[in-house]
């Protein structure tokens, strides 16, 4: 498993704006979606931004906005829509209580039943998996949710995880939390000068560390 710590948390996000492109996709979706109070109230024209987002992110099976496969586009933007409004109360549970990964009581019954229920709707629209769905939940609190991929989760340099189930990917939070928890830098207030100062949510840091460790494999210890 890769160490994420001050020092490799410093130096995966180093690497990630060299390699990654410097997200602007990401952080294009995250400022739009976070602006929504309400999500049985999002718009045609936000979910596109989520999907156009998870196809930008190489997550395999849907289409974006330029695809001439305006059929399946359109399905898809219905799926996701539909589950996202759907999925507005448990949403907002989490949100209202200001909980961010370092500090949510995963242990609590009620907050990992909400959890578990948000996961297992958004994994089971067509075409999205467990890559997808984590990227989904991270995107609506950015916070909270931190995303993995197939590497990450069933690696063996990963944790483990396998397919990626529901149960699976709250034990993966609360083994993200656990490691947090040691952390000496207060990230989500510190501002990153690499090439421009950015303010990135712990959870991202954390999954920059995993990306470039084990999904890109490049060495970051």
């Amino acid at each position: 498993m890769i160490k994420i710590n001050d020092n490799t948390i410093l130096k995966a996000t180093e690497l990630f704006t060299k390699y990654a492109g410097g997200d602007i996709v990401y952080m294009d979706c995250v400022n739009c979606i976070n602006k929504i109070e309400d999500l049985t109230k999002i718009k045609d024209e936000e979910v596109i931004k989520i999907i156009d987002f998870l196809v930008e992110w190489k997550c395999r099976g849907l289409v974006g906005s330029s695809s001439l496969d305006i059929q399946k586009m359109s399905r898809q933007l219905e799926d996701m829509k539909k589950t996202l409004r759907s999925l507005n109360n448990e949403f907002k549970k989490l949100k209202l209580k200001g909980y961010t990964l370092k500090d949510v009581p995963l242990e609590n019954e009620n907050i990992k039943k909400t959890i578990l229920t948000i996961y297992k709707d958004i994994d089971s629209i067509k075409q999205i998996g467990p890559t997808a769905a984590s990227k989904i939940m991270h995107i609506i609190n950015p916070r909270l949710f931190i995303m993995w991929d197939e590497a990450i989760r069933s690696d063996k340099r990963g944790y483990g995880y396998g397919r990626g189930t529901a149960d699976q990917y709250v034990e993966f939070m609360k083994k993200m939390q656990s490691i947090a928890i040691t952390l000496k830098t207060n990230w989500e207030e510190k501002e990153i000068e690499i090439v421009i100062k950015k303010r990135r949510t712990l959870t991202k840091l954390m999954d920059e560390v995993n990306y470039m460790g084990i999904t890109r494999n490049i060495k970051i210890e």
